[in-house]
């Protein structure tokens, strides 16, 4: 649990106020996925492509030693160091205005999001909960499609003024 701590206290000093100007003022949007979650890329993509947005997705598959897909920035077992967090050294991520966190309790991904620095992270409630947008969600049938979808949906509501 020492790595939770470790985390929650980055974040803290790292990523403590949202600044968010409004959905047209996004220009580039994270999204941290896990493998553990089911995955419909052809639905994601339509998703995707209608936000009109610079969308890159960070893929979690940290007990796997080759990516899944080309088109996305994988990580596997090679860019986890000891104790489970991100080596970043060799690899490239890009800088986004949003991240939208779909991973629930996972301190790999937490750790990425203190190293994005992004203005503002949307994410599922959970423990380690360092959102500045919370989407509650039943994790018994939680559906990545529909949760994307719901974010996007929840940013083009918010009015910053």
């Amino acid at each position: 649990m020492l790595k939770g701590k470790l985390i929650k206290y980055k974040i803290k000093n790292g990523t403590e106020k949202a600044v968010y100007k409004g959905w047209d003022n996004i220009t580039s949007i994270g999204i941290i996925v896990s493998k553990k979650e089911n995955v419909n890329r052809s639905e994601i993509d339509k998703i995707t492509k209608s936000a009109n947005k610079h969308i890159e997705f960070l893929f979690l598959e940290l007990d796997a030693k080759t990516p899944t897909f080309s088109d996305w920035n994988c990580f596997t077992s090679h860019e986890k160091n000891l104790i489970g967090l991100p080596k970043l050294k060799n690899k490239k991520i890009g800088s986004f205005n949003c991240v939208i966190n779909c991973t629930l309790n996972n301190v790999f991904a937490l750790s990425l999001i203190t190293n994005i620095k992004p203005l503002l992270i949307v994410g599922r409630d959970n423990e380690l909960n360092n959102n500045h947008v919370t989407i509650t969600t039943n994790n018994a049938d939680f559906n990545l499609t529909q949760f994307i979808s719901d974010s996007f949906s929840y940013l083009k509501m918010i009015n910053p003024k």
